[in-house]
């Protein structure tokens, strides 16, 4: 933090990795449909909201895809709902991630919810991007 530049022009400014991710997180937000992306040291550090993790993320500047969670709310709003809600959502990510036979039915699942519905994006992106095998009922019959 400081100011960069010469006398006649000069920034008050940030740099360095934190930043760096900061940055990149902020920018995910268009690709996962969501209006505030976190990571994990945030989330840990946010004890009054609630969030949900999107899975890995690929960042680029970064070696690993870091998991990277939502702000879903105040972490005190009566939600009965919520955490059923999370189990499913974190049982479709895992089998996403895992190229599990039942992610189709795991991701069905968790769209059934209502909170499901500000996560559409971040389920498109698990089943066009991980390698699931096709639910049985899509099978050809007589076929290997």
């Amino acid at each position: 933090v400081g100011n960069m530049g010469a006398e006649q022009r000069f920034d008050y400014s940030l740099v360095g990795d934190t930043v760096n991710v900061a940055a990149r997180l902020e920018a995910s937000t268009k690709e996962l449909g969501v209006p505030i992306v976190v990571s994990q040291e945030t989330r840990d550090a946010a004890r009054g909201f609630r969030f949900v993790p999107l899975g890995r993320v690929a960042l680029k500047g970064k070696g690993e895809a870091p998991v990277v969670y939502a702000l879903h709310g105040a972490a005190n709003d009566p939600d009965p709902d919520f955490e059923p809600f999370l189990a499913a959502h974190m049982a479709a990510i895992e089998a996403a991630e895992k190229n599990r036979s039942n992610a189709h039915v795991s991701i069905t699942t968790a769209r059934q919810f209502p909170q499901a519905a500000q996560y559409a994006r971040v389920y498109e992106r698990m089943l066009s991007t991980a390698e699931i095998p096709a639910p049985e009922s899509n099978k050809i019959a007589g076929g290997s």
